[in-house]
């Protein structure tokens, strides 16, 4: 019988003749034993490379470069795995924690490098405070919450020790939280975790360079009680947030505050958010004035009176960076402080200012200031609500001051405070200077704009190449623009990045970008990040460009784990300082 037939066969579903069966099983069986010697050999050539993937790799990996770097340079790389937006936590799941988990070498380096344990973020509670749970708090009783506290209070005093005499950075923050009480509530057990930990913080007093916390009025006082004895000589940069607790017995606790922290005397940087700031600025004692004759970068976040912060800024005439929250106080007419004297401020850098209730008081500020080599201004208003939408929003930023402010390099603003013709004026205004850096923020909003309308059109400064001449074009100067809580199309943000990108007309070249959206990402839509970086290439530019978009509701969702170490308040970006500073 032929192969043709056969080739038929393949063809067709007809049924084969026994000779046909035949025939095929025979010429098959010479193929079919040399399938299977072949497969026999794989299967034995695949072993003996699992034999030797297993005998190259035991010995192999002496080989890696990394084995070989030299101790000290691995103590650099272990520096930068450190957060630099915040102290380190002690996670098992970031540096320096996770460093000691490798392999015993690099536990061993990691251990004995000072550097590495100098800072220490410290998530704490106040252990006597029972609450009442709310939907979704885990279950927690409070034996299992001083357990945890006093194994973090020894695991802290383990952490520090370990820094030799390295400066050291500590934050330390009092969560309030709920849980169940399974133990009597009239028990004090502020002596089981309260005290220690302060005792324990207060043994490296010596070696403080940077000190934050967040600390209810009683555990400040407390602390504030045991510094008589510490003259804090390292102190220069503070962080200080004191709060009302609910549960404290009464407000008198926070009359005449205790000031030994601000009286540091290489202390430089303060940061404070607190109930009373009048109490500090004028104590009935007047040896209880702070002298905060080093300062140069203040911060004051809890709003003060238009006098307050008169006498602030007279005080500190060496003032370089300064953040102030201003409110009227309708109880005090002027507060007894002179309005008509100006205040000299030839150091000053920086001035941000956010209002509550009192914009009208702004004009007045600014007119006192003279600040000749001011470069940042920042302007906010924590009170114009979302809900309230644009037709609420009556503030005015002062258009002499910008147009007096010759060395104006950065302008930032909550936008949705501002009038839109005050929004263009300044644009006009801020275009005859050398403004390079715009930031139109929304630090008091964390939700998005509903149906009104954004009183800023992006629209406005997308350059007209063909008009680029043109003394209309808005802030020729741009190089960093930042827009938040934005509802703008994807299709106009890359218009307006892609017009600033001619690197042969007289307008500046955008090289960093920051769009924060109120909205989720169009789906289907546009790649942003990608579209824009493809053209900066294209045109020779290098561009940093960040997008971030609202939050699916599947994104929402965050741990709740607030005994974990590494625990950060929800909002906060895994930052454990919120509120704005003063930049270097």
């Amino acid at each position: 019988m032929s192969h043709y037939y056969l080739d038929e066969l393949t063809k067709s579903n007809d049924q084969p003749s026994d000779n046909a069966v035949l025939e095929v099983k025979e010429l098959l069986s010479e193929p079919i034993k040399q399938l299977e010697d072949i497969n026999a050999e794989i299967k034995r050539l695949e072993e003996k490379r699992v034999e030797l993937e297993k005998y190259i790799n035991r010995y192999s990996r002496i080989l890696a470069p990394i084995r070989r770097v030299p101790p000290d340079i691995l103590c650099t790389i272990f520096e930068h795995c450190l957060p630099t937006h915040r102290n380190p936590t002690m996670a098992a799941t970031e540096a320096p924690m996770l460093l000691t988990r490798i392999c015993s070498s690099w536990r061993s380096i990691a251990m004995s490098f000072s550097s590495l344990w100098a800072q220490i973020h410290i998530p704490f509670l106040d252990e006597i405070e029972g609450r009442g749970r709310q939907r979704g708090d885990p279950v927690v009783s409070l034996e299992k919450i001083v357990d945890v506290l006093q194994l973090r209070c020894r695991a802290a005093q383990e952490w520090l020790s370990r820094s030799n005499d390295r400066p050291l950075s500590i934050s330390i923050s009092w969560h309030v939280q709920y849980f169940d009480l399974e133990m009597d509530s009239g028990t004090d057990q502020k002596d089981k975790t309260t005290i220690p930990i302060l005792n324990i913080l207060l043994m490296f007093s010596s070696r403080w360079r940077t000190l934050e916390f967040k600390f209810p009025v009683s555990v400040y006082h407390e602390l504030e009680s045991r510094l008589s004895a510490h003259t804090l000589p390292m102190l220069a940069h503070l962080r200080a947030d004191i709060y009302q607790s609910m549960f404290e017995s009464t407000i008198s606790q926070v009359s005449s505050p205790p000031t030994m922290l601000l009286r540091a005397p290489n202390l430089k940087r303060v940061s404070i958010v607190m109930p009373n700031l009048t109490d500090w600025l004028r104590p009935a004692d007047v040896t209880q004035l702070v002298p905060w004759n080093n300062v140069t970068h203040l911060s004051i976040f809890p709003p003060c009176t238009l006098g307050d912060c008169i006498t602030l800024l007279k005080r500190y005439p060496l003032l370089v960076h300064g953040n102030f929250s201003i409110q009227h106080n309708f109880l005090l007419n002027g507060d007894g402080i002179s309005i008509h004297e100006k205040i000299h401020l030839s150091d000053l850098l920086e001035l941000r200012t956010s209002v509550a209730n009192s914009s009208f008081l702004v004009p007045t500020l600014y007119n006192l200031i003279d600040a000749p080599k001011l470069r940042c201004i920042g302007y906010y208003n924590n009170l114009v609500s979302y809900e309230q939408g644009v037709s609420a929003a009556t503030d005015e930023i002062p258009v002499y001051f910008i147009q007096r402010s010759t060395n104006l390099k950065k302008l930032e603003m909550d936008r949705f405070c501002l009038l839109p013709s005050n929004i263009l004026n300044i644009f006009e205004a801020a275009s005859q200077n050398v403004l390079t850096h715009l930031s139109l923020t929304s630090k008091y909003r964390l939700v998005a704009l509903g149906t009104e309308q954004d009183p800023f059109d992006l629209e406005t400064l997308i350059i007209d190449n063909i008009l680029d001449t043109a003394p209309s074009q808005l802030l020729p100067h741009l190089e960093v623009f930042e827009l938040h809580l934005t509802k703008v199309s994807d299709h106009i943000v890359v218009r307006f990045v892609t017009s600033r990108m001619n690197t042969m007309s007289h307008i500046a070249v955008l090289r960093k970008v920051r769009i924060i959206f109120a909205r989720v990402k169009e789906e289907g839509g546009l790649d942003i990040v990608d579209e824009i970086r493809s053209r900066a290439e294209m045109a020779g530019i290098q561009m940093d460009i960040s997008v971030q978009y609202a939050p699916t509701s599947l994104q929402v969702e965050k741990s709740r784990n607030f005994l974990s170490p590494s625990f950060i308040e929800p909002y906060k970006n895994d930052r454990t300082w919120s509120y704005e500073e003063p930049e270097e």
